[in-house]
C-alpha cells in the first residue's frame, strides 16, 4: 500500500483564546508522526509520501528540510473550507498514484501506530466519530480522514460546496451523510478532544508513551450540546 500524508491547515499554533494552550508546531509532532505513522506504515511493507496544504509561516524551510514533502502548497490567508477543497483536488489529481490518503492536522499526535487504529483495514472512505454536537447539528470530528483512491473522488468534489457551507470542515461527514456516500467510523462512542483514544492535543497535552496506551473517556451523555 502506498500512502499519501496529507498535512491540512495551521502548522503552527501560537495564540489561543483558551490561554492554558501552548505554542505548538508540526516540528514537535514530528517523532510520534514518525513513530505512529511514517515507520509503522514501512513496517507493514507499505510506501509513503508526505504532502502539506497549509499557510505560509516561518517554518516552511524546517518543514521542507525534515519532512521532505513531495508536495507543499501554502495559502496566503487562512479559510479552512478553502483549505480542505486544495486537499480534495490533490487528492483528485493523484488518485492514480496513491492507495489511500490519510488527512491530517498538525496540531495532534497519536497513541496507537497507525496499523492498529480501528478501520484501518476498512476500505473507503474513515471518519473518527461524531462531534458531541452531532444529535442537534450533525457535526463530525474534524481531526483526520482516510480517503481511498477507489472511491469516486468526483461524486466530493460534486458536494464539496455543501460540505463547507457553514465555513466548518465538522460538516464533511454531514455533506457524505446527506448525499448517502457511505463510509466507516473508527468510533460509535463520543468523546471529548482530552481523554480521546486515538490521540492527544499537542498543544495541551504530552506526547504519548506508545508502550503505555491509556484508553479514552466516553461522554455518555451529550445533552448539555444540544
Amino acid at each position: 500500500m502506498k500512502v499519501a500524508f496529507i498535512f491540512r491547515g495551521d502548522n503552527v499554533r501560537e495564540e489561543y483564546a483558551d490561554k492554558s494552550r501552548k505554542y505548538i508546531d508540526a516540528l514537535k509532532c514530528h517523532n510520534n508522526w514518525k513513530l505512529t505513522l511514517f515507520d509503522d506504515i514501512l513496517a507493514s511493507g507499505g510506501s509513503y509520501d508526505t504532502v502539506f496544504i497549509t499557510y505560509d509561516s516561518p517554518i516552511l524551510d524546517d518543514i521542507k528540510a525534515l519532512f521532505n514533502p513531495v508536495h507543499i502548497e501554502t495559502m496566503s490567508y487562512r479559510d479552512q473550507p478553502d483549505n480542505f477543497k486544495k486537499v480534495l483536488k490533490f487528492i483528485s489529481d493523484n488518485k492514480d498514484k496513491y492507495d489511500r490518503f490519510v488527512i491530517l492536522r498538525c496540531d495532534f499526535m497519536y497513541k496507537l501506530r497507525i496499523t492498529q487504529w480501528p478501520k484501518w483495514f476498512e476500505s473507503g472512505i474513515t471518519l473518527v466519530n461524531k462531534d458531541v454536537h452531532y444529535p442537534k447539528q450533525r457535526l463530525y470530528s474534524d481531526i483526520l480522514f482516510i480517503i481511498d483512491s477507489n472511491i469516486s473522488i468526483d461524486s466530493l468534489l460534486q458536494i464539496q460546496d455543501s460540505m463547507f457551507h457553514y465555513g466548518t470542515v465538522h460538516r464533511f461527514g454531514t455533506a457524505l451523510e446527506s448525499n448517502n456516500i457511505s463510509f466507516n467510523l473508527m468510533y460509535d462512542d463520543y468523546y471529548h478532544l482530552l481523554g480521546h483514544p486515538l490521540y492527544t492535543v499537542a498543544s495541551i497535552q504530552e506526547e504519548p508513551d506508545l508502550d503505555k496506551y491509556e484508553d479514552g473517556v466516553k461522554v455518555t451523555d451529550v445533552s448539555q450540546w444540544n
